[in-house]
């Protein structure tokens, strides 16, 4: 399969996080609205035998999830904390000044390009930890939530309330400066296809309020992208959240979410269904599985997340060749 990063602008803020499966609810959308019932029909089939197109969650050019591997007990921190020479007169009050660095880092979500590299080929817990001990600067993250609150407009009198006139929502701000690249593998798919349609989303806006202006962003660039991966992986670490089919590894390191998913375009008015999914539980995007026999991607589409019984859960696993 052909890999592609998209890169994007943010040009408002979001509500909608990008998550894999809710980007490729877009993708879906826009095939249906650009081509017809009948092509979508046809995209969706093809993942009964080989799936077109296997989508990342969406980050921060630059920045990768951090793979999870297994956690460095306080013990074997403490001790790396006193072999980098950093403690005089074994003094307790460095040692704790430096392990609360420490689990800063520890519990980082996102990492650089060059440390991702660095960590699928080989860069143990242990060794990136005694790095950090040296490094100034805390944690960084090129994106701010905010919780704003909002009027709540009475529709007879088109005033707010006097009692419970405010709400509050949370937005995702990004600065300026700031891309958003997803990675995608496609099969049978061309990069023209693909520009087309993110052109449309760029135009529609993606993820909750979008007509109210939230979920904008530009299209930058559609460009061919290749994973440093080692020669010889012996896991896999996923860039998107996913469930796992029956066959699939199922020994590693992990997180999970339980996503409350809700259909998008004119489904999402809820006039004939309800627009709301049933719950599913998902490993999120930096989890880790063993496996001497890496494939392009893992986990499936799942069934019966609706009572229409069309209508799917995308949960398949972008992966990416890792070596511990």
């Amino acid at each position: 399969m052909k890999t592609y990063e998209i890169i994007l602008h943010p040009e408002s803020s979001f509500l909608t996080p990008f998550q894999a499966d809710t980007i490729f609810g877009s993708i879906c959308w826009a095939i249906r609205y650009m081509d017809g019932e009948k092509e979508l029909e046809d995209f969706l089939s093809k993942y009964q035998t080989s799936p077109p197109l296997i989508i990342s969650n969406g980050f921060p050019t630059g920045f990768f999830p951090k793979p999870l591997r297994e956690p460095v007990a306080r013990e074997q921190l403490i001790e790396i904390v006193k072999q980098s020479g950093k403690i005089k007169n074994d003094s307790k009050k460095e040692i704790i000044d430096i392990l609360k660095k420490l689990k800063k880092f520890k519990k980082e979500k996102l990492i650089n390009k060059d440390v991702f590299e660095e960590i699928i080929n080989g860069l143990s817990e242990n060794d990136y930890l005694k790095r950090k001990i040296d490094e100034k600067h805390e944690v960084y993250y090129p994106e701010k939530n905010i919780t704003l609150y909002k009027n709540a407009i009475n529709r007879v009198t088109s005033h707010t309330n006097e009692e419970g006139g405010l709400f509050t929502q949370d937005e995702t701000f990004y600065s300026n400066e700031t891309n958003i690249s997803f990675f995608i593998k496609i099969n049978g798919i061309d990069k023209e296809f693909i520009e087309k349609i993110f052109k449309f989303i760029s135009l529609n806006g993606f993820g909750k309020k979008k007509t109210t202006g939230k979920g904008h962003f530009k299209l930058i660039d559609i460009k061919e992208y290749k994973f440093n991966s080692p020669e010889n992986p012996n896991t896999f670490v996923s860039l998107s959240s996913f469930v796992p089919s029956e066959n699939d590894p199922v020994e590693g390191w992990y997180d999970m979410q339980v996503k409350y998913g809700k259909l998008g375009g004119h489904y999402a008015s809820g006039n004939s269904r309800t627009p709301f999914k049933k719950p599913v539980r998902m490993f999120q995007a930096g989890s880790v599985f063993k496996t001497n026999n890496v494939k392009e991607y893992y986990g499936k589409l799942v069934s019966n997340v609706h009572s229409d019984e069309k209508i799917k859960q995308y949960g398949y696993a972008f992966a990416v060749g890792m070596k511990i």
